[in-house]
This record gives C-alpha cells, structure tokens and sequence, in this order.
C-alpha cells in the first residue's frame, strides 16, 4: 500500500484505502493489515471497501461522507 500510495498519490508512507475511477473497470485496492490493527477485521475490511466505493461514486472526505458510511454499515452488520 505504501508503494501504491507513493506512486499514484505522490504521498508518503501506507495508507488504508486507494480507490482508482476507470470507465471500464474501477479499482479498490485496501490494507488487511490496518482492518486487523483496527479490530473486528470482518468489519473493517466492509468499511475501507465500502469508503473506497463512495471515493468512486465521486463522495469526498468529510462528515456526509462519515455518515453515509455508517449508515451503510449498520445495515449491513
């Protein structure tokens, strides 16, 4: 992830979620290694996938963001 990061977003270090918008197919590349340190990894891999989905459908950082993904998750769990 840390080679990712650096190589398309020109950012230091790893990073948990990298999503990539394509027409003909997106991408959504996540850290299994940060939704273990963060816990219930079942959970959190839904949630950096889920984060990394609402990047592609154009959502950006912030607290409509926050709210649509927990809105998701309380659904789905």
């Amino acid at each position: 992830m840390a080679d990712l990061n650096e190589i398309f977003l020109g950012e230091t270090g790893p990073t948990d979620v990298l999503a990539f918008p394509d027409e003909k197919q997106a991408e959504i590349y996540l850290s299994v290694e940060e939704a273990r340190r963060r816990g219930d990894v079942r959970l959190e891999v839904a949630r950096l996938a889920l984060h990394g989905l609402l990047h592609l459908c154009g959502h950006e950082h912030g607290r409509a963001m926050s709210e649509k993904e927990e809105g998701f998750l309380l659904c789905w769990n």
